[in-house]
């Protein structure tokens, strides 16, 4: 399954962007003094750079679902049990070893709503992350454990 992911606005970033351009222009326009004025300009300028720059949900390309990601990290000696429960059961995965080391990699990509999730295990070879296995799919139930 040939699974891609590209990055897109919520409507939160949206929100807290708009919010801060308007706060940014009222405190700009208002008749006090010149800190007032330079403070709603930088709100402004802060409120333009979320817009462009700020994108923390992800979409699969073609679809309309949004997704949310997590990135759990594991030490080099569980690659076996974690890609035997990557490929089987993904429950048995225990996560209370993540964050010990940084040579595996499992990217959890979940939409509630959709009722699914895709996830896909990494090996870091020297200055990369290589694929394990391909992006494979299954239940928000079969892995609400990763996704905690």
């Amino acid at each position: 399954m040939d699974k891609e992911f590209y990055r897109v606005r919520s409507a939160s970033d949206i929100a807290i962007s708009v919010t801060l351009i308007i706060l940014g222009i009222v405190l700009f326009l208002l008749p006090y003094g010149i800190g007032i004025k330079i403070g709603g300009f930088f709100l402004l300028l802060l409120g333009s750079l979320f817009l462009w720059l700020f994108k923390s949900v992800y979409k699969e390309t073609g679809e309309k679902n949004i997704y949310h990601k997590r990135e759990l990290y594991f030490r080099r000696d569980l690659l076996n049990s974690i890609l035997k429960g990557v490929v089987s059961d993904p429950h048995s995965i225990d996560t209370t070893a993540e964050g010990l080391g940084w040579t595996i990699k499992l990217n959890v990509y979940y939409s509630k709503s959709a009722d699914k999730g895709y996830i896909q295990l990494f090996e870091y070879v020297p200055y990369n992350y290589e694929p394990c296995t391909e992006m494979l799919e299954y239940r928000i139930n079969q892995i609400d454990n990763l996704i905690k």
